[in-house]
């Protein structure tokens, strides 16, 4: 089974993985998606992939009747060797994480060993029995944290931690009230971790934890809902979270203290979310299982959802998704062992037809800069006081801005609705040549830097 968990940047993460630089403008899904046809009748299912830098990709397969294979690839997917049965054989995957040098960390799920590689998949050592870790997250520095589906008879479900790069793991002793499995896991950085519970649906509580998953503490809960199957950071204090049945988004701006209903997945009737990529700048892409195989994409931090349809043909339906640095998307297939490529995931701002987000823009009037609006900096040219109107923060999560005064009137830089700007309502700009730089927290305005 693919999940949803955490980005990669100086936190890597198992299931979901930065597109190159993480800041280009996407429309839809890019280029064509190449059919690289079956790569495996014999064991179809595609339960995870790992994406391990230098054009090398891990993916295991998984045969129905409790045996895997180890599949990898050199070439960024385009070609596959098999190399057998080197994760015990046993049943399916509940997924893979590239830790850095080589390393790599398989979670088994029937057999709840955990494998580790340090030769980038070539050779596999058993860790030891850690039960079915749904969920891992690289927090750096050697510190990985899983979270386990696992109920432990003694200790209830515990968390797994490992502080020399997964060699080695202590489990935590934690075992919230309820027998609701672990299915969420981010890590956001300076030491925060969250996890979700609630398989069965709610009240899918929500964890936190400030000291590397050590300890935790429960903040609130997904509201509605048939289980929580991800959680996904995209940084500035926003996170998103999935559900299973119900195919539901949910959107938190405060480090997962309270949450917003997104809706469901267009179409979301038989809809189930299986894997996420996080290219970055606001772009994510979900696979899902449906009858027709369907793939999801947001360019605003989740606020919004298109379905851009399936990369495949028929009955393949793409399981396991991966973004490799080579600009390209690739898809794993399920019950089928077919593997598609895309050709191109990134497209340039002119491309698109977007404005450059690295364009200077001249204003000389009132201004209200629109949501979708990609300039970086606006130049205000005039000699009577002006006013720049900044768009709903909730409705650009993660956008800077620069505001630069060039002429003798005073600018004025204002709020949205009820967002506010460092707490207050406006500021200003107040000598010629000096500027702001501001940033959406997704709830709230931040004055990240000022140059006079």
């Amino acid at each position: 089974m693919a999940h949803l968990t955490t980005p990669l940047s100086s936190e890597p993460s198992t299931w979901t993985r930065w597109g190159p630089s993480g800041k280009a403008i996407r429309d839809g899904l890019g280029g064509e998606v190449v059919n690289l046809g079956v790569i495996s009748a014999t064991y179809p299912e595609f339960d995870a992939v790992c994406y391990c830098g230098n054009g090398i990709v891990l993916a295991i397969g998984y045969n129905g009747a409790g045996d895997t294979h180890l599949f990898r690839s050199t070439d960024y997917g385009l070609t596959w060797n098999d190399l057998g049965s080197r994760l015990g054989g046993s049943n399916n995957c509940d997924g893979m994480l590239y830790v850095g040098n080589g390393i790599v960390l398989a979670a088994m799920e029937n057999a709840s060993n955990l494998y580790r590689s340090t030769d980038y998949g070539v050779t596999w050592t058993s860790i030891q029995r850690t039960g079915s870790l749904y969920g891992l997250s690289n927090c750096g520095n050697g510190i990985i944290v899983g979270v386990s589906t696992t109920t432990d008879a003694t200790h209830g479900l515990p968390i797994w931690r490992s502080v020399d790069y997964g060699a080695t793991w202590s489990r935590i002793i934690y075992a919230p009230p309820g027998s609701d499995y672990w299915m969420g896991l981010c890590y956001c950085g300076n030491g925060v971790l969250l996890a979700a519970r609630g398989v069965n649906g709610p009240p899918n509580e929500v964890y936190r934890s400030t000291d590397y998953g050590l300890t935790w503490t429960e903040i609130s809960s997904i509201p509605v809902g048939s289980g929580v199957t991800g959680l996904l950071y995209l940084g500035n204090d926003t996170v998103l979270g999935f559900t299973w049945t119900s195919a539901h988004v949910y959107r938190s701006c405060d480090l997962g203290e309270s949450w917003d209903d997104r809706g469901e997945f267009v179409g979301a009737n038989g809809i189930l979310p299986t894997c996420i990529v996080n290219l970055g700048g606001g772009v994510v892409v979900i696979s899902t299982i449906s009858a027709t195989g369907d793939i999801f994409l947001t360019t605003d931090y989740g606020l919004t959802w298109t379905n851009q349809g399936s990369p495949f043909a028929g009955a393949d339906i793409p399981y396991c998704v991966t973004a490799l640095d080579d600009g390209s998307i690739l898809y794993c297939g399920y019950m089928t062992g077919i593997m598609g490529r895309s050709t191109v995931v990134h497209k340039s701002p002119l491309e698109t037809g977007a404005k450059d987000s690295s364009a200077f823009t001249t204003i000389t009037a009132n201004t209200t800069i629109a949501a979708g609006d990609r300039y970086a900096v606006y130049l205000v040219s005039n000699a009577a006081s002006r006013n720049v109107k900044l768009p709903l923060a909730t409705a650009c999560a993660g956008r800077r801005l620069t505001v630069k005064r060039m002429g003798a009137g005073n600018v004025m830089v204002s709020r949205t609705g009820t967002n506010t700007i460092d707490g207050v309502t406006n500021t200003a700009v107040t000598a010629r040549y000096d500027s702001m730089e501001l940033q959406s927290s997704g709830s709230r305005w931040l004055v990240i830097n000022e140059v006079d």
